[in-house]
This record gives C-alpha cells, sequence and structure tokens, in this order.
C-alpha cells in the first residue's frame, strides 16, 4: 500500500512539473506581448498627444479667422449699403426691374406651371426695405405682373388664404395697365362655391383679363352650384399672347350665345381642355392650339376654319364621335400647319370625314393612336406623304401588327419614328416584305420602340439586316441605313432580352443604339431573374 501511495505522488509531481513548464512559456509569451503593447501605446499616446495640440492651434487659427471675416462682411456690408444709397433712381429701378424680367424656372412654358413663391413675394419685398425703396417699387408698374396663386385647400388657415386674396388686389392696383402673368394652378384644390376665396381671387383676376398677356389657369375639379367661370372668358383680351384653360374632367358642353374670348389679336397659343371656351373668332395670330373637349363637330370645324391661315401646330383630343359627324361646308387649307396630333375616336372620326375637304401643304409631324389607323386609313394616303416625323401612341385593345404597317407605308418620307405602343413581331415581318414596293420608310433614320407582344423578338433583327442589305445593294427603291434605334421603357412581359439588343448594336453599330429604363434601375441585370421566373411557370404549367 505504501508502494501505490508513493506511486501516486510521483505521478502528481510529474504532472505539475510539465504544467509549471508550459506555464512558463506561457507567461514569457505574455510578457513579450506586454512589452510590445506598452511600447505601441507609448506610441499612440504621444500620437494623441500631437494631435490634440494641433487641435488647439486650429481652434486659436479659426477664432482669429472668424473675427477677421466678421470685420470684412461688417466693412463690406457698410460699403454696400452705403453704395447702393448713392444709386441714382434710374440705376436702382434697372435692377428692380432686372430682379423681375429673368426667366421663370417654376414657369418655363405654357403648360406645366408651378407657383413661384420667390417670384410672388419679390417686389414686396423690395418695397419694405425703406421709404425710397417704397416710392420707387410702387412707381414700377412692371414689378408687380406676376399673379400666380398656389392651390388653396379646405384644411389652410383662414389667415394664408386672405392674406393671397389681399396680395391679388394690390398686385391688380399696382401693375395698372401692364401685362398680366396669371397663373392659377387649381385643379387639386377644395370644391370651389361663389363665396370661396378661390371664387373671389378669380373674380379678382378676371376683372382685369383686359392686361393679360399669359394666362395658364387650372380650375377646381369640383364646382358649386351657382360658380360656373365659363362667363368670365366672354371680355376683350387685346394683350393675350398665350393662354391654357382647364376644367374639370366632368364637364359637359355647353353652348353659348356670347363668343368666347372675342377680341385676342395677339394670341398665339390656346390650350383649351376640358372646357367649352372655344373661340368663334380666333386670333390673327394663331399659331399653336389644342383643344381637347367634347364639342359637336361643326363647332371644332368652325374654330379650326378662323385659324387655319396661321395655325402651325393643331392638338385635337375628343373621344366621343359626335352625331353631326360632318365634313366642314367649305374647303378647309391650312397653308402653314407642320405639326398634328390626333386622340380619341371622336378626333379621328371627325379627321375622317373631313378628309376630303382639308388640305395640308406642308404637314411634317404627325401624332395618333393605333385604334385610330382603320379610320385614317385614306387621310394618311392623302394628306401624309410629305410627313417627317411619325409619333403612334398605345391604345389598350389595339396593337401594332402586319395591318397597321401596311395602313403606315404611304408615309414614304418620314425619318423619324417613335412606336409608343405595343408592336407585334408581325409589324416588322410586313416591314420587311417586298411584296409592297417600295421599301416602308425608305427615309428613316431613328427608331424609338417601347414594347413588343411576342416572344419571338427575331423579326427586329431580321428587319434592320435586310435593310442593311438593301441599302448596301443600292438601286432604285433602295432604304437608307437607320441611323439610331432607342428601346424605351421596357418592363414587365414586353422586355426585350439581351441577345436581340446586342443584335441590333452588332448590325446598326454600338452607339447608334440607347437605352431608356423607366421601371428599373439597372435592367439588364434582371434578364436573368426573368428567364427563370419564366422557367419557373412552364414548370408550374407541366
Amino acid at each position: 500500500m505504501t508502494g501505490s501511495w508513493l506511486q501516486l505522488l510521483r505521478q502528481r509531481l510529474q504532472a505539475d512539473s510539465d504544467a509549471l513548464a508550459e506555464l512558463d512559456v506561457y507567461a514569457a509569451k505574455v510578457q513579450l506581448e506586454r512589452t510590445i503593447a506598452k511600447s505601441t501605446l507609448a506610441d499612440a499616446q504621444a500620437a494623441l498627444n500631437a494631435l490634440d495640440d494641433e487641435v488647439q492651434r486650429a481652434d486659436a487659427r479659426r477664432v482669429i479667422l472668424q473675427s477677421s471675416i466678421n470685420d470684412l462682411r461688417n466693412v463690406i456690408h457698410t460699403s454696400s449699403s452705403s453704395s447702393i444709397g448713392r444709386l441714382p433712381d434710374e440705376t436702382l429701378t434697372e435692377i428692380f426691374l432686372a430682379l423681375v424680367s429673368g426667366d421663370d424656372p417654376e414657369w418655363t412654358y405654357i403648360g406645366i406651371g408651378g407657383f413661384n413663391s420667390h417670384r410672388a413675394r419679390m417686389p414686396f419685398t423690395l418695397s419694405s426695405v425703406c421709404r425710397r425703396w417704397r416710392d420707387i417699387a410702387i412707381t414700377q408698374k412692371a414689378l408687380w405682373t406676376y399673379c400666380g396663386v398656389p392651390v388653396i385647400h379646405e384644411h389652410h388657415r383662414p389667415t394664408n388664404v386672405v392674406a393671397h386674396l389681399r396680395r391679388v388686389k394690390t398686385l391688380l392696383s399696382r401693375s395698372r395697365d401692364a401685362p398680366l402673368h396669371v397663373l392659377l394652378v387649381w385643379g387639386m384644390a377644395a370644391v370651389w362655391t361663389p363665396a370661396s376665396y378661390t371664387h373671389l381671387i378669380f373674380e379678382a383676376i378676371m376683372a382685369h383679363m383686359d392686361h393679360w398677356r399669359v394666362a395658364e389657369i387650372w380650375l377646381p375639379q369640383t364646382t358649386g352650384e351657382g360658380a360656373s367661370p365659363w362667363k368670365s372668358f366672354q371680355g376683350s383680351t387685346p394683350l393675350l399672347e398665350e393662354m391654357l384653360i382647364r376644367g374639370s374632367d366632368t364637364v359637359s358642353w355647353t353652348s353659348s350665345d356670347r363668343p368666347y374670348l372675342p377680341h385676342c389679336p395677339r394670341l398665339r397659343s390656346l390650350w383649351v381642355l376640358q372646357c367649352p371656351v372655344i373661340p368663334r373668332i380666333c386670333a390673327s395670330a394663331l399659331q399653336k392650339l389644342q383643344l381637347r373637349v367634347e364639342a359637336p363637330t361643326h363647332r371644332l370645324w368652325a374654330a379650326l376654319q378662323a385659324a387655319a391661315q396661321t395655325l402651325e401646330s393643331l392638338s385635337l383630343n375628343k373621344d366621343t364621335p359626335s352625331q353631326d359627324n360632318e365634313p366642314p361646308a367649305t374647303l378647309l387649307a391650312f397653308p402653314s400647319l407642320k405639326g398634328l396630333s390626333l386622340a380619341g375616336k371622336g378626333a379621328s372620326m371627325m379627321i375622317a370625314h373631313g378628309t376630303g375637304r382639308i388640305a395640308l401643304p406642308v404637314l411634317e409631324r404627325l401624332a395618333l393612336d393605333t385604334s385610330m389607323l382603320d379610320e385614317l386609313e385614306i387621310f394618311l394616303q392623302t394628306h401624309c406623304k410629305r410627313v417627317r416625323t411619325l409619333a403612334v401612341r398605345r391604345h389598350p385593345v389595339c396593337e401594332l401588327q402586319s395591318r397597321q404597317a401596311n395602313q403606315l407605308r404611304p408615309l414614304t418620307r418620314v425619318r423619324t419614328v417613335s412606336l409608343d405602343a405595343s408592336v407585334h413581331e408581325q409589324f416588322f415581318v410586313a416591314a420587311t416584305s417586298r411584296s409592297r414596293s417600295p421599301w416602308m420608310w425608305p427615309e428613316l433614320e431613328e427608331l424609338s420602340l417601347n414594347k413588343f407582344t411576342e416572344t419571338n423578338f427575331e423579326a427586329l433583327p431580321a428587319y434592320f439586316r435586310a435593310r442593311n442589305a438593301a441599302a448596301d445593294a443600292g438601286g432604285d427603291g433602295a432604304p437608307g441605313r437607320v441611323k439610331m434605334v432607342k428601346f424605351c421603357g421596357w418592363g414587365g412581359s414586353w422586355r426585350i432580352p439581351g441577345w436581340v439588343k446586342g443584335e441590333v448594336r452588332h448590325l446598326l453599330g454600338q452607339e447608334n443604339v440607347e437605352e431608356e429604363h423607366e421601371d428599373a434601375d439597372n435592367p439588364d441585370d434582371e434578364d436573368d431573374e426573368e428567364e427563370e421566373d419564366d422557367k419557373k411557370e412552364e414548370d408550374e404549367k407541366k
């Protein structure tokens, strides 16, 4: 028993000796790492101390510079105030007028206007600096010609709404007989009633319509009883040059014994959208006319007849065909009309019935819907052989197929085509076919495409391949090469595969193909995902 006990002691001794040896090795390693860390910490502390010194020096320098800046600003302000104070009234007047004569970034052109609060406040700011500035500002009527009012909602504070009314009345008073710029974009305003401030502001501005130069008026969608605004547009507008009037989506046509805008000799551009304000006696200088109203056909023909000699651009939007869908009583010639845009079944039927009674000798730009091509086939053959730019808009139930391609063949001089519509592969099959000579669109230079309805995209590169071959071969009737193709707005099931885009780039040149995506940050990266989704759908069907 004594021997066994000694044996255990020896084993315990050996184990403790081994553990001590390992501990000595570990302690030496830790001591070395501590020495290194202590050295690193010392270096870091030295660097930190140096940075602290730099921060203190920078703060001190900053205090000195800030003090210098403040002193210089005070000197400049004093000098500037003294210089401005010594300016003669004539120079100060020119400065005031220059501040309000620049372009308005919120209202670059008629049709897209936004209220510019800075422009609206400018004359009031200038007139509030001092008595001298006020006297000069009040005498300059051109400072007070911007009558812009933002949308007024029911939840706006009454004090703010009253302030708009007072501001408008002040502008109208101080502008005197100066030409006015009127901007009332109230399409989303609250219900419009005779007692509302919106209506009061409108009446105040309408009382000065003989001073309008530019007017863009979007009336509230909901009009209360007794607040119909149309009679207000029966006054004279001798200074008016550009005007847009937009009513409610639900407005119905109402005739009037008195003409609208009876005297507007300077009017160059007129937009009438969903309201019955169609002049019976159009301006002698009218160049651009856009009509979107469900008016009787004879009223529309009468308006066009009055403006026919000077009109250069016409946009006609009419959804419902009229029962009196008759052509104009006499030949209606548009000697200067270069741009024509049609939208709606009513517009296409109206033009189709009037094809034999109208003349468009210089028409260069045409825009229409895919659903119109059947009604306008004779019109295209008769009046569109000189068209250079063609835009075909989408229609929910009408695609561009082979029949539509053949209907568009008469446009032999077109150079720029935008197909913002669902294009069937048969459209390009028909465009490639030589069964009908000459080539479709032989002078085509630029083509913009929006979407396809089929997954067989080979027809597109086949069209360019055949066209290139015919262009290289030359001869009578040979087409020219397409210089630019734009893929626009691809999305969903209509996305063009990458191999098709690559083939088109190969045929036309990399620099001659552009892509404009509407619904994806990087659409090319999603092609594989869409292919996987298609495979999953096929597997589920199986």
